[in-house]
């Protein structure tokens, strides 16, 4: 449950660097104690950074449960991503699957399309060069956002990237109630850091100066630049 009582000052939210978040507190098996905190500046859920597992625990797991892109099941739950980029990306435009892991499932959803998928992942495709390219059609950050730690930076690299006109989509299941945020299985992946609300990806479209912001489901968001 939420709690606004703090024994110390919650660390700053790592989207809209609000500092007076309430504090919500979850203790189970794996995780000892995990401070999570509800941003009131732009409704973003985190975990406290004090409480991240390592880089090399998150790259480990990563290996393990490689969503890849030949798993029916993962591609039928990426069935609206993938209609929402093959009405929307045109060939010969340049698509960059931020966040692609070991393998791009982006690649597979616009295989019967004319498009250069650009790859990038901290991980396993760390490219300088493609993060340097001007511009990309389209971004597609495809559960990876909830992966983010400084959200606020990640965000202003992929607006940044978007050509005008382009847009960026983000496949990240959307925190619908903080009142169910303990029980909810999404929460319960230790690489899984930031939570985003309905009300989390207006701020973001608003700040960075969206055209228009599409919220489909309770999976994806859109963001025209």
């Amino acid at each position: 449950m939420l709690n606004p009582k703090l024994k110390n000052p919650p660390p700053p939210c790592p989207l809209c660097r609000f500092e007076g978040a309430l504090d919500l507190f979850v203790s189970e098996a794996h995780f000892a104690q995990a401070h999570y905190f509800s941003c009131q500046g732009c409704q973003l859920v985190y975990l406290n950074p004090k409480q991240r597992i390592s880089p090399a625990a998150e790259k480990a797991r990563y290996q393990l449960h490689d969503l890849g892109a030949t798993d029916p099941n993962y591609l039928d739950y990426l069935s609206r991503l993938s209609q929402e980029l093959n009405d929307r990306v045109l060939e010969g435009e340049q698509v960059l699957d931020f966040g692609s892991g070991q393998s791009s499932v982006i690649k597979t959803l616009l295989s019967e399309k004319a498009v250069l998928v650009a790859e990038f992942d901290p991980y396993f495709q760390n490219s300088a060069a493609v993060l340097k390219k001007e511009f990309y059609q389209h971004i597609v950050v495809c559960e990876a956002a909830e992966h983010f730690a400084e959200p606020n930076l990640e965000f202003s690299q992929l607006f940044s990237m978007c050509a005008p006109g382009g847009q960026i989509y983000v496949q990240t299941k959307i925190l619908m109630d903080t009142n169910y945020f303990e029980g909810w299985h999404y929460r319960k992946d230790p690489t899984h850091i930031s939570f985003f609300s309905r009300e989390t990806m207006r701020w973001i479209a608003k700040k960075w100066q969206a055209r228009e912001v599409c919220i489909l489901g309770d999976e994806l968001t859109i963001f025209k630049v």
